[in-house]
């Protein structure tokens, strides 16, 4: 097999994969009741259309070119998820059923198999926009991962949560 079915093999695989992950994310949304929770998932099935359409695009083109296009490929920044969970926490809120805690693992396992998935596509790149491209959704999926990381804990325990990020102590000062 050539090297541009080879990408365009690894291509349909992360379509497959985004496609995957937004339906996750809007049905986990649809599911939750925590403000937190069906937010941070509805952002985050955004972005794994962003990745989608991304792909697709890159994939059209590869197809008609034969070769990866020489122009940089832009995804998400992730700003989005930030806005999402600092205007959650400023409103506060309950903790998080154990189905939505459930959702935020089983979304982090997705993240992680996604970060893996794109730094093998990183290692076998052949062509240098290509590589950036994996790079970029590398960037993406561990960011992902962190904001569900970092909401999880949050859910789990709102007060101490804030006295971990505050880093207050008991020395007084």
């Amino acid at each position: 097999m050539g090297e541009v079915e080879t990408v365009k093999q690894a291509l349909e695989q992360a379509i497959r994969m985004e496609v995957e992950g937004r339906r996750f994310y809007l049905e986990s949304a649809q599911k939750g009741s925590h403000p937190l929770a069906q937010k941070l998932f509805q952002a985050l099935a955004k972005e794994e259309d962003v990745h989608r359409k991304t792909a697709e695009e890159l994939f059209l083109a590869l197809k008609a070119q034969a070769s990866w296009p020489d122009t940089a490929v832009h995804v998400s920044t992730g700003a989005d998820l930030k806005t999402v969970f600092t205007e959650a926490i400023q409103s506060g809120g309950p903790k998080a059923s154990a189905s939505e805690t459930d959702a935020f693992k089983v979304a982090m396992d997705m993240e992680q198999k996604s970060f893996d998935f794109y730094k093998d596509c990183e290692a076998k790149a052949t062509f240098p926009k290509e590589e950036q491209f994996y790079q970029a959704l590398m960037r993406e999926e561990r960011g992902h991962f962190f904001v569900l990381f970092d909401s999880l804990e949050y859910l789990q325990d709102p007060q101490g949560w804030f006295v971990k990020k505050e880093h207050h102590g008991l020395d007084g000062g």
